[in-house]
């Protein structure tokens, strides 16, 4: 009874560590109000493009993709020291890193773009100036705000290793909600210019994020970790394209449902975040341990990890418990429609947050087992995950609620 006692008090200590540092992250969340409050507050630019509403799903995807596996790897590279503090005096290394995330997350994009465009020519029947025009915006939007939220993933991750914290529970969280923000307002930007008809503009953005993914390619092509990350990340994005296109429809449907109901938009960007680091919280913590011998690759290593899974995910719940009433202070919302609201949210985060985090270990067991760098699939798949499990949780819990 007593070594009974004795380790769930242990595993109790570690879901409350778990739910500490979870926290630290997870509160940035909060600050994804801010992107929700681009799309909500542009609403009317956006529904005219039919197309709109479905690339922004993908342009969080490829965010999430990109940023997430510079995450993974810089809090990994962090831990085993194969990469120092210092942003202007780094290893090769953490600039081969750098450049080869910089010219995949040109090519992404494109692919992204691509499969955006498929899904609009089948769904409405886009025309080639509308296929044209999303091909531009997508990788505009992604070029730009890569240039933002690259330095900035360094800073975080190298800052909360200098002050004694875990980048793993800290980097992609924060980040995430960042880099959302930024995409958010960058994405807004370009299809404002196409609105507009700035499409000579758009042209000069493209032409010059092709100029730097080239440069990126001629400097470090003959680099193992420039191709590794390439790759590898391959993969990742084949999974990730796949389900930023089911994100796309989902986010259709929830507009279908709700129409232009400002207090969701507000928080859904917010909501798909908080998952997706939850996601990111249990897979980075895990593939960390795996790069430090401290788990094996199996059952066993995951059903260890289960406190990280339980304080994430309790730190998920106050995140989401917290975002009704950020929504109604933005939106003027009765008290009505905000526990209604919090009802939806908190249903969708019973649904999507098992399925994340389990994914999460799982994704990661299976590349270290294939001897890939789990980090290369951890965060870009999980949060791609997040984003097309969370916004159909969305969609089950608006049809259990009852149209707002």
């Amino acid at each position: 009874m007593s070594a009974a006692l004795s380790a769930a008090l242990r595993l109790t200590e570690e879901a409350a560590a778990s739910l500490k540092q979870s926290l630290l992250g997870l509160a940035a969340d909060m600050a994804g109000v801010l992107a929700g409050l681009v799309v909500a507050f542009n609403v009317s630019v956006l529904e005219p493009i039919r197309w709109a509403l479905v690339a922004y799903p993908a342009v969080l995807a490829v965010r999430g993709l990109t940023n997430g596996i510079l995450c993974a790897k810089l809090s990994t590279s962090l831990h085993v020291g194969s990469i120092n503090t210092s942003l202007l005096r780094n290893t090769e290394e953490f600039y081969a890193l750098v450049s080869s995330l910089a010219f995949f997350n040109f090519a992404v994009s494109l692919t992204a773009s691509a499969a955006v465009c498929a899904v609009s020519a089948a769904a409405f029947g886009a025309s080639v100036a509308d296929l044209l025009h999303i091909l531009l915006c997508v990788v505009d939007s992604m070029a730009i705000s890569f240039t933002v939220t690259a330095p900035l993933s360094f800073v975080v991750a190298s800052r909360a290793y200098l002050k004694g914290l875990d980048p793993d529970y800290v980097t992609y969280p924060v980040m995430s909600t960042l880099a959302d923000v930024v995409v958010s307002a960058c994405y807004l930007l370009v299809v404002r210019l196409h609105s507009v008809g700035e499409t000579l503009l758009l042209l000069l953005i493209f032409a010059g994020a092709a100029a730097a993914s080239i440069a990126s390619l001629a400097k470090f092509s003959g680099h193992e970790t420039f191709k590794g990350v390439l790759r590898e990340s391959a993969a990742s994005f084949a999974i990730v394209s796949a389900l930023s296109s089911l994100a796309g429809a989902a986010l259709r449907g929830i507009g279908d449902v709700i129409g232009e109901y400002r207090p969701l938009y507000v928080v859904y960007p917010a909501v798909i975040d908080t998952v997706g680091d939850v996601g990111s919280i249990v897979g980075s913590t895990y593939t960390t341990k795996l790069a430090l011998g401290e788990l094996g690759a199996d059952a066993r290593g995951m059903a260890r990890s289960l406190p990280v899974v339980v304080g994430s995910w309790a730190s998920s719940l106050l995140v989401f418990a917290s975002l009704p009433p950020l929504s109604a202070a933005f939106t003027g919302c009765s008290l009505a429609e905000c526990l209604s609201l919090l009802r939806v949210l908190l249903l969708s985060n019973a649904v999507s947050v098992p399925v994340v985090a389990l994914a999460a270990m799982a994704v990661a067991t299976v590349a270290y087992r294939r001897g890939l760098d789990p980090d290369s699939f951890v965060n870009p798949v999980g949060s791609s995950l997040a984003d097309a499990v969370t916004s159909y949780a969305l969609l089950l819990s608006l049809a259990s609620a009852g149209k707002f």
